[in-house]
């Protein structure tokens, strides 16, 4: 038993324990009018504060454990769309070596058959030419 907290009576000299207002031997009261609203008023904004806090830190719990869950799931969808493209990408009996290949031709042909690219190409090679009689007629 811990009489750390206890109140002695300062009529009979009884230690009584914290949680009594009374004397429990000659029924003094232990404190004065004061003292019993000071404590009351203690503990009441104690279990306020308490409850408070707590509520506080439950909030906090439930809204990182909801933002990791959504952002769990939302990896796990991306992840899924990202290993549909690549099951379609890689065509199905063909080495890695093989599909990439073939994905290389694929671009190959849209680079080559691309109308802007061959524009661009096509204004290069105006342009080295002009350079070029430029460069002669200085000599």
């Amino acid at each position: 038993m811990s009489f750390m907290n206890s109140i002695k009576c300062n009529n009979c000299g009884l230690t009584n324990f914290p949680d009594v207002f009374d004397c429990r031997r000659c029924g003094e009261s232990l404190f004065s009018t004061h003292q019993v609203k000071k404590r009351a008023k203690t503990q009441r904004w104690f279990s306020v504060w308490s409850l408070l806090m707590i509520a506080i830190v439950v909030g906090i719990v439930y809204y990182f454990y909801n933002g990791v869950q959504t952002s769990m799931q939302q990896l796990e969808v991306e992840e899924q769309q990202r290993l549909a493209s690549q099951s379609k990408a890689q065509p199905a009996g063909l080495s890695r070596s093989q599909a990439e290949q073939q994905r290389t031709g694929t671009y190959g042909n849209l680079v080559s058959n691309s109308q802007s690219l061959k524009d661009h190409q096509k204004h290069i090679d105006d342009t080295e030419k002009l350079m070029n009689q430029g460069s002669n007629s200085n000599r």
